[in-house]
């Protein structure tokens, strides 16, 4: 028997995601392929995409512009809240102030973050099925790419990038963290870029 080291929780995930490469990768019936074409239309309809442009039918490799998604996911870590260690002495005129702040990106825990890569290595033969998106792809000069949707363990929260390319000092897009609720899935900014 191979032994490779991972706990109970790490290893079921292992699992998951390799039965889910191997079986259902082509299946458009899945809920997760389902998942992910609701968020890429969620995208297209929050931020207004013009679908007469084309779409790069390969996916992005990472989530964000500018780091590769194991440093990027870290940055959204879920983090302690404001930890007052304010330390008083006995005389009234000595405090010592060590509040520890923590930026706002409070979103994924560590156990995400490695679903999340290991999740990532399921997608690296993606092709986007543009029947199910709709866009123009005729239209090379104007066209979309998009990121793989990256779930977290409870699959309430989803990180995905979009860019659009254009010819000249034009085009943008955005990183987007998704959150299911009972009506769909509310939309939050985490990062825009602009050529």
């Amino acid at each position: 028997m191979l032994q490779l080291g991972l706990d109970v929780e790490t290893s079921a995930v292992c699992i998951a995601v390799l039965l889910f490469g191997l079986t259902s990768m082509g299946s458009s019936n899945n809920d997760l392929s389902k998942d992910i074409y609701s968020i890429i239309k969620t995208i297209i309809k929050i931020e207004k995409i013009n679908t007469n442009n084309g779409l790069r039918i390969t996916p992005e490799l990472n989530c964000n512009f500018n780091q590769v998604d194991t440093a990027y996911l870290q940055t959204l870590l879920i983090k302690p809240k404001l930890v007052d260690t304010t330390h008083k002495s006995n005389q009234s005129d000595f405090v010592v102030v060590s509040n520890i702040t923590y930026p706002d990106k409070n979103i994924l825990t560590p156990a995400d973050i490695e679903y999340i890569l290991i999740e990532k290595q399921a997608f690296t033969n993606l092709k986007w099925d543009n029947k199910q998106l709709g866009f123009n792809l005729e239209n090379k000069k104007k066209y979309y790419t998009f990121s793989v949707p990256y779930f977290n363990l409870a699959h309430d929260k989803a990180i995905v990038m979009y860019k659009y390319h254009c010819p000249g000092l034009c085009g943008g897009g955005s990183t987007i963290l998704l959150a299911r609720t009972q009506k769909g899935w509310d939309s939050t900014t985490l990062e825009l870029c602009f050529h």
